[in-house]
């Protein structure tokens, strides 16, 4: 149509591709949209300058932001949380230093949504939003898995022995079982027997429903495992309710949330 506005429809694809797909970089935007790349930039710049967008610190990624709330409550839940936990996560990252990060869950894998790696020089290995790692082989997918009720871990579990996956992380079920049993009793779990770099977890619940995972690096030759409990587990648990209640004030989706977006 004639009177249509081409750059406000590109601002709004834009937008619209951010919101649906999560953590986008300027390349990948610049492809989806067809634009040149100085014109996809511009919309970015614009888009957070007006508080629909924000950029991710020390990466390169964009996520929408909650002034989106104003023009609809579409806001996906992940989304949602990557925002609001941003600034959280990012001065956890500065006072304890090692790298920290945040995941969700996507079907029998963690994504990473945000991560200080790059910005740190003990992370020995750089973690970027968007990473996918198969859920056994995090804390945060294992505490999530011990959130879910019986019959709902049992199907995913399932569905994890058929394709292989728990094969490759755990050389028996038992093994498993006794990292799920420690998940849920203590509410957090440290994994630090197969690399360099120890990983420790706690959820991020909001009204006893599991919305994300945060953790923490450190490397293992310099840190015993009891000693990077002592010194972190109180600011990661602290950092994760922080987290959540930020989240249900900001969201308000608990009382709209679908019943088909989290198990019961």
């Amino acid at each position: 149509m004639s009177g249509e506005l081409q750059t406000l429809k590109r601002g709004l694809e834009a937008l619209a591709f951010i919101n649906r797909n999560g953590p986008t970089n300027l390349a990948t935007l610049t492809r989806h949209l067809e634009l040149p790349r100085p014109n996809t930039y511009r919309l970015l710049q614009t888009l957070v300058a007006e508080g629909y967008c924000a950029r991710i610190p020390h990466s390169r990624f964009y996520v929408v932001a909650p002034r989106v709330h104003r023009l609809s409550h579409g806001l996906q839940r992940d989304e949602m949380l990557t925002t609001v936990a941003l600034p959280i996560v990012e001065a956890l990252g500065k006072e304890i230093e090692w790298p920290v990060g945040l995941a969700t869950p996507d079907g029998s894998e963690m994504v990473v949504r945000l991560a200080t790696d790059i910005s740190t020089p003990l992370a020995l290995i750089k973690a970027r939003p968007g990473l996918r790692s198969p859920m056994l082989m995090t804390t945060t997918g294992i505490l999530y898995l011990a959130s879910l009720p019986a019959d709902a871990r049992k199907d995913l579990l399932d569905a994890m022995q058929v394709s292989g996956v728990m094969d490759r992380v755990y050389s028996s079920r038992m093994l498993l079982d006794l990292d799920l049993e420690s998940a849920r009793d203590n509410g957090y779990l440290v994994k630090d027997a197969q690399f360099a770099e120890g990983s420790m977890g706690v959820p991020i619940l909001v009204e006893g429903r599991f919305v994300g995972g945060l953790m923490m690096k450190y490397i293992r030759a310099g840190m015993p495992r009891q000693q990077a409990i002592d010194a972190f587990l109180p600011k990661l648990r602290r950092t994760a309710e922080a987290i959540a209640a930020r989240f249900a004030a900001t969201a308000d989706w608990v009382s709209t949330m679908r019943t088909d977006d989290m198990p019961d």
